[in-house]
């Protein structure tokens, strides 16, 4: 592999590392996607510098620039998940307002019985991180709760954007970020809410 390829290579995957991350690095999914995906990486990264340092072949200031830029970004995406959390929540709130619409006038079919509910249609890919899954609930007044997940956890652990319109459920919500130590649980706006369970 040339070096100017090798280089290319690791600027691509360490800009594309923050945004995989933080859709497909929570669950078991990060061990799947994101440890070998990390391990390219690494194993790339380890390869140009020893071939910098051995001086194999022509060495210019781009593989050098090309190296150090891609561990810096690689290193800052590792810790900026809120930032593309951030983001993710202000570029698709109107995807996930047009589902909830949806929900609530009977064009996506759920399963009543079913707490969580997955949505295959292309244009809501990577609406919901983990599998594109949501939570659904409604009650008789066609008041509905639907969790969107940030990270699915591992077992019982999740974080989701929450929309909810139901009173009983909002006046919990806000009881519980009142009460909670947690500094991720907030309201964003009217209806919606960022929740770690």
């Amino acid at each position: 592999m040339s070096k100017n390829l090798l280089a290319l290579l690791i600027i691509f995957l360490s800009i594309l590392q923050g945004p995989f991350i933080y859709y497909y690095g929570g669950g078991f999914m990060s061990f799947v996607f994101i440890l070998p995906y990390l391990f390219l990486g690494l194993i790339l990264s380890s390869f140009l510098l020893y071939s910098i340092i051995a001086k194999k072949g022509i060495t210019t200031k781009f593989h050098i620039t090309a190296l150090i830029f891609g561990v810096c970004l690689g290193t800052i995406s590792l810790f900026s998940e809120d930032y593309f959390e951030k983001i993710d929540w202000h570029f698709r709130k109107g995807q996930r307002e047009e589902i909830i619409s949806r929900i609530k006038s009977g064009s996506i079919i759920y399963d009543a019985n079913k707490s969580v509910h997955h949505l295959d249609e292309f244009k809501y890919a990577l609406i919901s991180n983990g599998g594109n899954d949501i939570s659904i609930s409604t009650n008789e007044k066609n008041q509905a709760t639907v969790a969107f997940f940030i990270n699915r956890g591992f077992l019982s652990h999740y974080s989701a954007f929450v929309y909810t319109d139901d009173p009983n459920e909002i006046e919990r919500l806000e009881k519980e970020i009142q009460s909670s130590f947690k500094e991720n649980n907030f309201k964003i706006t009217k209806n919606w809410y960022r929740l770690n369970y």
